[in-house]
């Protein structure tokens, strides 16, 4: 991470007289008397990039002609003007790149100017900033509410420019330790089973202070530059505690400790931050104390940015009770419908999906990912897990001033049937799917004879949902979508659905999606493919991508 993050702070006391600035930072601070300079730097800019793309046209289409040209003085001439013309782009995209490139606004004033918002054009959603319980005027703040900016604590500045430091570096990632990498103390004498891959069980007597359960084998890596995030899913019994214990060793270190964070109580309901200033390993042991019952679940780690976003800048976490996991994020675009919403499908390693596919789209837009069990655990949960996934999706369209006749929601494999499900309590005007997933517990029992070791997740997604994989159980699950397929449900929807004609996962989504149309209203159009679930996937996608631009056009007067 050795380039610096070039930070823009207009209006206010300049913070580097105020605060150490990080030596990972490049500090760009402008008086409000100085505004007209960063103007006229950012005009020049403008016009030098413009000269920049013309300069490049004009020499790819000197380029053509000159292949095509024969003659041998013309190809002299032709030359000489490609090697100035390439000279003029060499010079000029230096001169560009001597510019800042800003990373985020710090805004530290109250008043500005009207000429401050062609400033706050260069930057995108989420990477503004202003002072929390802010006096400025309405036009400022309408502003920055279309740009999603963030509030900071104007009397925690340091902590504040430390968070910048770490938290803005460019991607997203996140995985997880699954308890099968887990190794169980040889000081625990009590009984331990295992509740499929998701928690590994500890019963009996576990002390009267707090000692060591269980390890992870494997180490975390940690960078100096980051914030890491850990996330513990478990349960315990009223009678016991539970202790995480994380020891930071350097690299190249076997036995030395740099320093530990102990984590228990109501802090590990939520992420913890390791937050340190060299290189290592993390080696993280769980820690018991009492009587009766511990659940221990997989250790997520994430690349944190402390407050700026979760995965990505503005990205948002909900949970609920049992510690159960969905994360969103929302781009309001040009705030015209429709507001489009995009489920991701199975992906082991954690953050969103769909990103660029969407913002492609150029509409209000949100992305909704699952980190539970391996690969996610299709949006399903606790009714207050539910409620809060439907909740922000109408938060957000509230946010727009929309209704539902003005939203799309959109998913692959496992992302459709988070589209269908919260598509029939949402009533959109659109569902564009690509490979429907929609009887669960079918897909589970299939696992036994007909995708043996396919896809294991749905056996996890089946016993942690009923604590059961009987046929019982499997019914059940199957239900949870199709008890909403009452009349009229999807009256006012559209579905575009591209399937698979010997889909292994679920064979008859969309044949069963067809015979309840008559009850639900809704209008189907659909497309199947030759194969199994896992094949032809660049022809569906690329149909998913097709019809989701045909109903933007068709029904919103949107052009690519």
């Amino acid at each position: 991470m050795g380039n610096k993050i070039a930070i823009l702070q207009v209006g206010g006391k300049n913070w580097r007289e105020e605060v150490a600035i990080s030596e990972k930072l490049e500090w760009h601070y402008y008086s409000l008397d100085d505004l007209d300079i960063l103007l006229g730097q950012i005009d020049a800019a403008k016009k030098d990039r413009s000269r920049l793309e013309k300069t490049r046209k004009r020499l790819a289409s000197l380029l053509e002609e000159t292949e095509k040209n024969k003659k041998a003085e013309k190809v002299q001439e032709e030359n000489l003007l490609l090697e100035t013309l390439e000279e003029e782009v060499e010079l000029l995209q230096k001169k560009l790149d001597a510019y800042p490139q800003y990373t985020v606004l710090i805004l530290a004033d109250e008043i500005y100017p009207g000429t401050v918002k062609k400033v706050c054009e260069l930057f995108k959603v989420y990477e503004i900033f202003y002072p929390a319980g802010w006096n400025t005027s309405e036009w400022l703040q309408q502003f920055l509410k279309k740009v999603m900016a963030q509030a900071y604590n104007p009397r925690e500045k340091e902590a504040f420019v430390h968070t910048l430091s770490k938290g803005l570096f460019v991607g997203q990632y996140g995985a997880k330790v699954h308890i099968s990498d887990m190794e169980v103390s040889p000081n625990f004498s009590g009984k331990v089973h295992m509740q499929g891959r998701k928690y590994m069980t500890f019963e009996g007597e576990f002390g009267d202070d707090f000692q060591q359960l269980a390890f992870f084998r494997y180490n975390i890596p940690y960078g100096e530059w980051q914030f890491l995030n850990l996330f513990l899913e478990h349960s315990h019994s009223s009678t016991a505690d539970i202790r995480m214990l994380v020891r930071l060793i350097p690299n190249g270190a076997t036995s030395q400790i740099y320093q530990q964070w102990e984590f228990d109580g109501d802090s590990l309901k939520d992420q913890v931050v390791i937050d340190a200033d060299i290189d290592g390993y993390l080696f993280i042991s769980i820690l018991a104390k009492g009587v009766g019952r511990v659940e221990i679940g997989d250790l997520h780690y994430r690349w944190g940015r402390n407050g700026l976003g979760e995965f990505i800048l503005g990205g948002q976490r909900l949970v609920d009770h049992q510690l159960q996991e969905i994360f969103t994020y929302f781009d309001p675009a040009d705030f015209k419908p429709p507001l489009c919403v995009y489920f991701s499908g199975f992906r082991t390693a954690e953050g969103f999906e769909g990103f660029w596919m969407m913002k492609g789209m150029k509409t209000p837009f949100m992305l909704i990912c699952d980190p539970r069990l391996d690969g996610g655990a299709f949006y399903l949960g606790s009714q207050e897990l539910e409620d809060k996934i439907q909740g922000k999706i109408e938060e957000t369209l509230d946010f727009l001033g929309f209704d539902s006749s003005q939203l799309i929601l959109s998913g692959m494999s496992m992302g459709t049937f988070g589209a269908s499900y919260y598509g029939a309590k949402l009533k959109p005007h659109g569902i564009v799917i690509s490979k429907p997933l929609l009887s669960l517990g079918d897909m589970a029992l299939a696992e036994r004879l007909h995708r043996p070791g396919g896809f294991p997740t749905s056996l996890d997604l089946l016993y942690s949902t009923y604590q059961s994989m009987d046929q019982e159980a499997a019914d059940r699950l199957n239900q949870r979508f199709w008890t909403l397929m009452e009349e009229g449900v999807y009256a006012s929807t559209k579905f575009a659905v591209a399937y698979m004609k010997e889909d292994d996962y679920d064979a008859a989504a969309f044949e069963n999606l067809v015979r309840t149309s008559k009850e639900t209203g809704a209008t189907i159009l659909g497309r199947g493919y030759s194969g199994r679930h896992l094949d032809g996937s660049a022809a569906t996608s690329g149909w998913f991508i097709k019809q989701y631009y045909d109903m933007l056009h068709k029904d919103f007067n949107r052009r690519r």
